[in-house]
């Protein structure tokens, strides 16, 4: 039997972000409803009415998601119950045909003695007793054979269940959308045409549909708050005052949200880089030069590593140790990975290590090393590795798109033969650790990352879902992780980030290698803790790939 498709966890929590996406609408187009407006002038008029149909687009928004939120937590509890009525029915198949083959020994076994003693004398007593056993095992082989057939009719009647669910599942949700004449959600109702693609596309479209449109939406209304902001303070002065003082203060007044509102931390880099390009427009310029020559950029052609395209003694040396290690146990095992990754590649072309770890409980699991910041030339015909200054900005400051080095590391995790339902741990210094936090974010719906480990790395202000264990090492004093404006928050069962100084004594940006923090966790007690974080992850190297690209 083949297991039914779908996994009701990942569909349950995409369900339960869905709820309380709907949740904060609701929130927001209440707020939108309250607001007030003193004065008359026709930007004040403007605005009021800009808030009140805003509010109404919400309100809309709103049961769009919860109708939807609704119809995906059912599905998810019928999906789990088809799934565990289906692994009933395996495991009584799996038993029946044990015991009609145990039967079948048996009667093989009590033919031969039949004709043993037939051969030996035919009016032995003891063949009376030994067709009565025979006669006995028939008939259990007979019950066996009727219980195989139920177990396969219980599995069939899983299929049913699912069929059923999924079909319920599409007409409560579009229930939901019935009442919106929007061309975008008509289109989204292509997604489910039938139950197959049902099945295949409910976690994509959750994933990134819907949470762009909540963002969207949250941007909309932090700039109609903001432009009320303005109004306020500057009143009709406005009109006389140069383009560029809006522009900033309004900019401002986001930034400003960002830090009061919880849900927008991670629009501040964002938000401070827009403020910096208003105020000095040959910056902004640069930024969005360097920026889109990297996610304008064709894909990057990804291939096997061949030690022969390594020039230098210190990456051969590097891609000779990281064969060699063949066993993963401790979190300085992980950042030696990280370093042999970095220096396998260096500035001239990207690399990426990808080895798969028979854990202690025999799984296979997989375990991706993401390389750092190697190439900092930010130049025109820039041709060497793509985990380079521009896919820094870009994962920074342009998240929703995919870079280069995303586009490279998403291919190369294809050709390793990963399934989307095998358990990733992702591993990243500094870049590498920014691009862990993005993918756990953003591509858990492609692939079933359930852990992160991240060292010198701006993920705090992250959404990674509470399905990835997350360990956030950073240096005292590490300017890096700094960089996204925002602290750790309190720790949590899933997600955790561990301050610590560097073993050596460095304070500062100083601390900032990955040779300091494998130091650290190879010597300091403070990290001790959190050894046995990745313990599912840890064990035998059974298999392990190298994958190389350059920017096109």
């Amino acid at each position: 039997m083949e297991p039914l498709p779908g996994n009701p966890a990942v569909l349950a929590n995409r369900a339960d972000d869905l709820s309380a996406s709907a949740r904060a609408i609701r929130d927001a187009a209440e707020a939108l409803s309250g607001l007030g407006f003193a004065g008359s002038s026709d930007a004040v008029d403007f605005i009021a009415g800009r808030a009140a149909d805003l509010a109404g687009e919400v309100s809309a928004a709103h049961e769009r998601y919860a109708g939807t939120a609704a119809a995906l937590v059912t599905y998810a509890v019928e999906l789990q119950a088809a799934h565990d009525k289906a692994d009933e029915a395996a495991s009584d198949l799996q038993e029946s045909i044990r015991q009609a083959e145990d039967a079948d020994d048996s009667l093989g076994e009590l033919r031969r003695r039949r004709d043993s003693v037939e051969a030996a004398d035919a009016d032995d007593p003891s063949l009376s007793g030994i067709g009565t056993e025979i006669t006995g095992y028939l008939a259990a082989r007979e019950q066996h054979e009727l219980a195989q057939q139920d177990a396969w009719s219980q599995y069939a009647q899983a299929q049913q269940d699912l069929d059923e669910a999924a079909e319920k599942a599409i007409r409560r949700i579009d229930a939901a959308l019935a009442n919106t004449n929007d061309g975008f959600w008509d289109r989204v109702g292509d997604f489910f045409s039938d139950i197959g693609d049902f099945l295949a596309t409910v976690a994509e479209w959750v994933g990134k549909v819907l949470k762009t449109i909540v963002m969207g939406i949250l941007i909309a209304i932090a700039a109609v708050v903001a432009l009320l902001i303005v109004i306020v303070l500057i009143g009709a002065l406005l009109a006389w005052i140069a383009l560029v003082f809006p522009l900033l203060a309004g900019i401002g007044g986001l930034l400003l949200l960002s830090f009061l509102i919880p849900g927008l931390e991670s629009w501040r880099t964002q938000l401070l880089a827009a403020l910096i390009s208003v105020a000095v427009p040959l910056v902004g310029g640069l930024l969005l030069w360097r920026i889109m020559s990297d996610l304008l950029a064709p894909d990057p052609t990804v291939t096997p590593l061949d030690p022969s395209v390594l020039t230098t003694d210190k990456a051969k040396d590097a891609q000779a140790d990281a064969m060699s290690v063949d066993e993963l146990n401790s979190l300085d095992d992980y950042m030696e990975i990280e370093g042999l990754t970095d220096s396998m590649g260096g500035e001239d072309r990207s690399v990426v290590d990808i080895r798969k770890v028979i854990g202690p409980d025999g799984v296979e699991r997989w375990v991706v090393t993401l390389p750092s910041t190697q190439d900092w030339v930010a130049t025109h015909g820039d041709t060497g590795a793509t985990n380079d200054l521009d896919s820094n900005l870009a994962l920074m400051l342009t998240p929703a798109e995919q870079t280069q080095y995303e586009r490279a590391i998403m291919d190369a995790m294809s050709q390793a033969g990963i399934p989307p339902t095998d358990p990733v741990m992702l591993v990243g210094f500094s870049q590498g650790g920014i691009m862990a936090g993005h993918l756990a974010a953003n591509r858990s719906g492609d692939y079933n990352i359930e852990a992160v480990l991240a060292y010198g790395a701006p993920i705090d202000a992250m959404n990674i879902p509470s399905s990835t264990q997350v360990l956030s090492v950073q240096h005292t004093g590490d300017v890096v992780p700094m960089l996204d404006l925002t602290d750790p928050g309190t720790n949590t069962s899933n997600h955790v980030t561990v301050q610590v100084d560097a073993h050596d004594g460095t304070i500062g940006a100083g601390s900032h290698s990955n040779d300091k923090y494998q130091d650290t966790a190879a010597n300091s007690s403070e990290l001790d803790a959190y050894e046995n974080c990745f313990d599912d992850f840890s064990g035998t190297v059974v298999d392990q790939h190298q994958y190389t690209w350059q920017e096109q």
